[in-house]
Parts: structure tokens; C-alpha cells; sequence
């Protein structure tokens, strides 16, 4: 293995370290790692904290240790793949701009790619979430069917790689500014303009408009972009684009 940039933190080495032999084509599945001692002299950090790491990789299912024979990497699949990007994604800590920009464009092609390949079943699944949207008061309920309205959306693509990476991006905004969310729900204004959004992201996706299902998805993720920054400038005082 190559050693890395010392500036990372102990499991973002671990991980780039294992992401890199992996791309060099230097690690494959059934491979055995190198052993604790000597890795943890090569990156560059403590055994115990050497073994942290992995056992995060562990619970990812990257890799899996073996009594008497050692720690060895899992076939890859997409699922780990993406566990393990959601991870790297978090702890590189990034500006919220970022990451809401990144949201607001991908969703943007997944809404056009969804137009042309969703099934009635997917519309269904869309409707379900659209229906809960509409009447449910509850903040924790409205949050969730959000979240699950978009991603079924991202499902009706029928792409796996895009899929997973509207749920990787998802699932770091969904923790990350829950508390904003939560603000911003119990707002009647903002409600009232999240649900008329949604309502016209789905019927231009139900009409397989592909270019007005993106446009509105992009209004409506651009709004909801704004409401988020203004809010948190409002809870730290603080510029948006010091924002994590």
C-alpha cells in the first residue's frame, strides 16, 4: 500500500489508503490486509486507533476479520460501495452550499431520467408520499415523507448508480440540518410552498415531462436552498458559506 496525506483523519486514511489500492488494482476481494503492526507504522497512527478504523470498515462490510487467518476484504457491491462513500462524504465534512447545490443538479437529471422510465408502480409509490405530504400535520411524519418523496423519484430511474448517490447525498442533508428542517416545516408559509412544489414535481413526472419535472424539482430545491442558508445564518449568525 502507498501511504497518504498525513492531514486526513485516522479512518478517512484507513479508508483512502483501502479506496486507493482498490483503484490501482492492487487489492481485490479475499485479500488479506497488511498486519495491524505494519499497517498502522505505514499510515502513520496508533494501533488502537488503526483498529477503530477497520472496525468501522467491518460494520460497512468492506472487510471482515478472521480468527487466525486475518482481516480480509468482501467482495464489492454496489451497497458497500456507497456505505463507504456516505462515509467518506461525512467525514470530509463539507460546506452545506456545497452539498445543496450538489443536490439541487442531481436531482435535477434524475427527474428527467425518472420521467422516461418510471412505472406505474413507481408513481404509485410517488402519490403514496405525495398524500402524506398533504395532510399530515406532525413534523417528524412531514420530515420523513420529504425524504421518502424525492427518493422514490430517484428509485423511478431505474438507474442504481444515481439512485444511490441522490440517497447518499440525502441521507448526509438529512442529518446534518434536521433541526433547520424541522424550523422550516413548522412554518405555514414554507409548508403550504413545499406541497405545492411536490404536487407539480409529481404531475410533470406522472405526464413523463421530463424537462418541467426538472425545472420544478430545481425551484423547488433552490427554495428550499435559500429558506436553509437564510435559516441558519438566522441560528448561528454566521455566513452560509462558512457552513459545514
Amino acid at each position: 500500500m502507498e501511504s497518504i496525506r498525513k492531514g486526513l483523519s485516522v479512518p478517512e486514511r484507513v479508508l483512502s489508503s483501502i479506496a486507493e489500492d482498490i483503484r490501482a488494482g492492487r487489492m481485490k476481494p479475499g485479500d488479506r490486509l497488511l498486519p495491524e503492526r505494519e499497517w498502522a507504522e505505514e499510515l502513520g497512527v496508533s494501533r488502537h486507533s488503526l483498529r477503530q478504523a477497520v472496525k468501522v470498515l467491518e460494520a460497512l462490510g468492506i472487510v471482515e476479520a478472521r480468527p487466525k487467518i486475518g482481516t480480509i476484504v468482501q467482495p464489492f457491491d454496489l451497497s458497500n460501495i456507497m456505505d463507504m462513500a456516505g462515509l467518506l462524504l461525512q467525514l470530509s465534512n463539507p460546506k452545506l452550499t456545497e452539498v445543496l447545490e450538489a443536490r439541487r443538479h442531481l436531482e435535477g437529471i434524475m427527474a428527467m431520467l425518472a420521467c422516461a422510465n418510471r412505472t406505474a408502480d413507481d408513481l404509485a409509490e410517488i402519490k403514496g408520499h405525495l398524500d402524506i405530504l398533504q395532510r399530515s400535520r406532525d413534523l417528524d411524519e412531514l420530515i420523513a415523507e420529504d425524504a421518502a418523496f424525492h427518493l422514490a423519484i430517484s428509485h423511478a430511474t431505474h438507474n442504481s448508480i444515481l439512485d444511490a448517490l441522490v440517497r447518499i447525498v440525502s441521507g448526509y442533508l438529512r442529518d446534518s440540518v434536521r433541526t433547520i428542517r424541522v424550523v422550516l416545516y413548522s412554518k405555514p408559509d414554507v409548508n403550504a410552498r413545499f406541497t405545492e412544489q411536490h404536487v407539480k414535481i409529481f404531475e410533470a413526472v406522472a405526464a413523463g415531462n421530463g424537462e418541467l419535472a426538472s425545472r420544478w424539482v430545481n425551484d423547488h430545491l433552490l427554495y428550499a436552498q435559500v429558506e436553509t442558508l437564510q435559516q441558519l445564518r438566522r441560528m448561528t449568525g454566521g455566513e452560509p458559506e462558512d457552513a459545514p
